[in-house]
């Protein structure tokens, strides 16, 4: 299991990537699941950033942004399915969406838990 990328919800991608100093995304999508604009950007040696901008109230994301503002949201890891249901039972987390095509990798299936700290966690499975 390694840390793929880590989640930013934002209320305008451009404006935001600017803020970090992000060079050109890798990719970007609109994604009908999350219902929201959504841009992957390369940290040469580090893991990748994801910026995600709700396009409506219906957006998982939504209210996180308004009760929360603008920020990191999750960490996601790239595993095995098998990897993901161990580590899920060891730290006793909650599935809150999954599993979902992921627009962004090209339909890869994802699943999105919470901890018992309310932490959520992306799983992007091999």
């Amino acid at each position: 299991m390694i840390l793929h990328h880590v989640g930013y919800v934002v209320h305008d991608i451009t404006t935001y990537a600017n803020v970090l100093k992000l060079s050109s995304p890798l990719m970007h999508v609109n994604d009908p699941v999350q219902q929201a604009f959504i841009a992957l950007y390369d940290q040469p040696g580090k893991a990748y950033i994801e910026l995600v901008q709700p396009q409506n109230e219906s957006s998982p994301t939504w209210n996180f942004l308004i009760k929360k503002g603008e920020g990191i949201h999750h960490a996601c890891y790239e595993c095995s399915e098998e990897q993901m249901w161990e580590y899920v039972k060891v730290q006793r987390m909650i599935k809150v969406m999954g599993p979902v095509p992921a627009v962004l990798f090209g339909g890869r299936t994802v699943y999105f838990f919470v901890s018992r700290k309310m932490k959520i966690i992306e799983f992007l499975l091999l």
